[in-house]
This record gives structure tokens, sequence and C-alpha cells, in this order.
């Protein structure tokens, strides 16, 4: 069973909440964190916000475990190998899935496509173009593998791969690839304000 979640930054961060944010993150991510300037990160915020109201829900954690990366640049969590997981962030908003199978997440806010990347997908139309970015990134975030590495090879995703378009926020585009039956548990679609709820901190 997968279950997809994604939340709407629809208003500023107050410092305070993306404090409370970033103390719940794992500690790898943190760390990569440190440094940057916090109100410019409330996507990768919320993203990580996303995976934990997940979790809880779903494993009853409270926190993250150790997370490590496979030789793909993946991250999983090493003692539970059958919690499998995939976030993304895009200016205004975030995705976060989680699954017993590996599975891929991607959300992208539709815009004028890079002039290269659009040579590269054969269209420039920015809602045809995201839309079929953002099965690309799915796929490729199902392994680890790199999306341009699949475009310049034209590779085809592995067989068993399942891609769903996921109806997200206006103005988004959305997309999950996984095992299939790929989608036959919840999706949410939150506010700022409910997922901070989610986390118990105050909004």
């Amino acid at each position: 069973m997968t279950d997809l979640w994604m939340v709407r930054i629809d208003r500023p961060m107050r410092q305070a909440e993306s404090e409370a944010l970033l103390a719940l993150l794992p500690q790898e991510r943190r760390n990569r964190l440190h440094g940057h300037a916090l109100e410019k990160q409330p996507e990768v915020l919320c993203a990580y916000g996303l995976l934990l109201a997940l979790l809880r829900k779903r494993c009853g954690w409270q926190g993250f475990p150790a997370v490590a990366r496979n030789a793909e640049d993946k991250p999983f969590f090493p003692a539970y190998p059958g919690v499998c997981f995939s976030i993304s962030h895009t200016e205004g908003a975030a995705a976060a899935a989680v699954a017993e199978t590996s599975i891929g997440v991607d959300i992208q806010r539709i815009q004028t496509p890079p002039r290269r990347l659009a040579r590269l997908t054969g269209t420039d139309d920015p809602d045809a173009f995201f839309r079929s970015w953002v099965r690309l990134e799915a796929c490729a975030k199902r392994t680890g593998a790199g999306i341009l590495h699949q475009l310049h090879e034209k590779a085809a995703p592995a067989p068993e791969t399942v891609y769903s378009e996921i109806e997200t926020f206006p103005g988004y585009a959305a997309g999950a690839a996984g095992q299939n039956p790929l989608l036959p548990g919840e999706i949410r679609r939150l506010t700022l304000d409910e997922l901070l709820r989610c986390l118990d901190i105050c909004a």
C-alpha cells in the first residue's frame, strides 16, 4: 500500500515554525542544511515534515530512524527495509510517499520550461513538459537513477514500474512511480497550517 501526501505552502513560514521543523529532520539532512538560511528552505522542511507525519501515522514512529544511501544515492532506512519512501519539493509545494516497495514521487510547479530541457523532452508547452518531466523524475527517483542519464540514454523504466499521475494543486503537476498496485492507500492535500498541526507544531 502506498500513501502520498502533498502540501501547498500557502503563506510565509515563521522563524519559529522553521526551527521546529528543522529539529525534526534526520541528522544527515540537518547537517546538509547547516549554514543555509531557513527562510529560503520552506519546501525542504515541509517535504521532510510530510514524510515524518506519514511515518507517524503509518508506523507509529515519533522521529526518523537512521538514514543511509544506496549506490545510486537513493536514501533509505537500513533498519527498516520494508518501509520505502520518496520526497519531492518545488517552489511553493512539497510531496512525500511511503510504501512497502521502492517508490518515487515528484511534484513540480508549472512554468516556462528551460530551453535546453525542452529540447531533450521534445516539447516547450509548460503543461505537457512538466507532466512528462514529473513522470521521468518519479521513475528515476524510484531507483535513484539520474534523470539526465535517462534522458540522454533514453533509458526505459524498470519493467515492473507503474506510473500514476496524481491530482494536485492548481498550477502544479505531480506523479508517483512504484510497483502495481501503486496507490490503493491515502492521498492527502494539505495547507501549511494543516501540516504543522499534524506535527504538533502550533501554527
